[in-house]
């Protein structure tokens, strides 16, 4: 219900200046890494790793507004389906 520290930290400081906004970008990117480590390459997993982010965040950003965790699990479900789309449409 707090929401992620993190990406409310970054919100606010990443507008500061340069160094600070690249923290954030690099955190982000680590946090990315083991999504696009399981998917096979013939995927765009830069993609599919953004999308999965931005589920996360928006969804805690909504579930924190919005007081329910729902906001969250309707996120985190669009973000599993665009996964298990492109595990099960590969050649």
């Amino acid at each position: 219900m707090g929401g992620c520290a993190i990406g409310s930290l970054a919100a606010q400081l990443s507008g500061q200046d340069d160094p600070t906004r690249q923290v954030f970008v690099d955190a982000f990117e680590r946090w990315e890494a083991p999504l696009i480590a399981c998917l096979r390459p013939d995927v765009d997993v830069t993609e599919l790793a953004h999308l999965t982010m931005a589920a996360i965040q928006g969804g805690l950003l909504l579930a924190q507004i919005r007081r329910t965790p729902d906001q969250l699990r309707l996120a985190l479900r669009g973000a599993r389906a665009a996964l298990e789309d492109a595990l099960t449409s590969l050649p």
